[in-house]
């Protein structure tokens, strides 16, 4: 498989397409612009398409220029939420055409006279979460030292194609011989009973979005779980909703969806590394009555730590090998633990406007997807 087709393939879970992010002060117009173009030149990835049809093995071109999908808005005093609504919502569904457009988008939307919007939509053929918090951080970085006259102070990239090399040297046959036997003999999707009205059973149902916060007491215990086992908190998640899946299935044996952050540790520089990284991959546990919950979590934690070698192969192919085919899972669970929060410690170095905590606009290929903020308290 070519460096392009495993891009193309890499079926993302859960992806964020859109972000919304407030600021509050003054703002140079062409320099959000020029910064923007920074990093456009800093990162190839930002820079590349995709050419995939009529040939038989897809492309992974990286252009020499590039600039940002760039344009300003002046809304003053104008009913600026309605409008803003109605323009995320059309640029969302305004097409990316991988083979020849700019796949990143800015929209900068003044609604006052020292209030703006920055709306960033994007493919996520280019970019997973982990990146966003990256990017921003650095533009804030970048504007305000074009702002100032001075050399923006970042550290050296690591280029993309770093990932793409590592990804080709991988022992293909180990990983998909992993997966079949990983997922052998599993004979029947284990799934929340959904209850779903007569005239939505054909076509697209509508997605609705719900959030839970447990209390920081329970957030602290779980957490408490998790270190007197040496395991994460994620693990502890994940147990505790095999439990649950199992009890609404009457087996003890489920296999449900997760999100894997992909970046390889062996990889210099890779946290930092901008591209797309995540991969969604089966987690396949047995809730035998007999265990323990500790003994259940260590059996969790030993998987994760055995499947972490074999979590960059393709989802398609992983389920290709399993009896189950595409019926495998129908829902996944994402623990979100990368850095957006760096993005407001960054703002910090520009003080002449405010950055609000962004509001981020996700896309699900499942019928239900499970994301949890692994903060003081942990919400869904």
């Amino acid at each position: 498989m070519s460096f392009a087709s495993a891009i193309i393939a890499r079926r993302v879970a859960i992806y964020p397409k859109q972000m919304n992010y407030r600021i509050e002060g003054q703002l140079d117009i062409h320099l959000v612009e020029e910064a923007w173009n920074y990093l456009f030149k800093r990162h190839e990835i930002l820079r590349t398409l995709f050419v995939y049809q009529n040939i038989e093995r897809p492309l992974q071109i990286v252009l020499k220029e590039r600039r940002i999908d760039f344009k300003y808005i002046r809304q003053l005093d104008k009913g600026t939420d309605p409008f803003l609504a109605n323009l995320m919502e059309a640029d969302r569904n305004r097409p990316f055409n991988l083979s020849k457009d700019v796949l990143m988008r800015i929209a900068l939307i003044q609604s006052g006279d020292s209030e703006y919007h920055l709306l960033w939509t994007f493919h996520h053929i280019l970019l997973d979460g982990w990146c966003l918090g990256i990017l921003y951080s650095e533009f804030l970085e970048v504007y305000q030292a074009l702002k100032t006259g001075k050399l923006p102070q970042l550290p050296l990239t690591k280029p993309y194609s770093d990932y793409l090399k590592w990804l080709a040297l991988q022992d293909r046959e180990n990983s998909g011989k992993y997966w079949r036997d990983y997922l052998s003999s599993y004979q029947k999707m284990a799934k929340i009973p959904a209850y779903l009205p007569a005239h939505q059973k054909e076509g697209l149902a509508k997605v609705n979005s719900y959030l839970f916060e447990l209390p920081e007491d329970i957030t602290a215990a779980l957490q408490k779980k998790a270190s007197k086992h040496n395991v994460t908190l994620n693990t502890v998640l994940q147990s505790l909703w095999a439990i649950l899946l199992s009890l609404y299935n009457d087996t003890d044996d489920v296999v449900f969806g997760v999100a894997v952050a992909g970046r390889p540790e062996e990889i210099e520089g890779i946290e930092q590394m901008v591209g797309l990284f995540m991969n969604t991959i089966p987690v396949r546990i047995n809730a035998k009555g007999e265990l323990t919950f500790s003994q259940l979590l260590q059996a969790v934690q030993k998987n994760a730590i055995s499947s972490k070698e074999h979590a960059y192969y393709p989802l398609s192919e992983i389920q290709a090998k399993s009896p189950l085919k595409q019926g495998l899972f129908d829902h996944i669970l994402v623990y979100e633990n990368y850095p957006i929060d760096n993005v407001l410690k960054a703002s910090e170095k520009c003080p002449e406007f405010k950055v609000s905590a962004p509001d981020l606009y996700r896309e699900i290929n499942y019928d239900l997807g499970i994301l949890i903020n692994p903060s003081k308290k942990v919400d869904f």
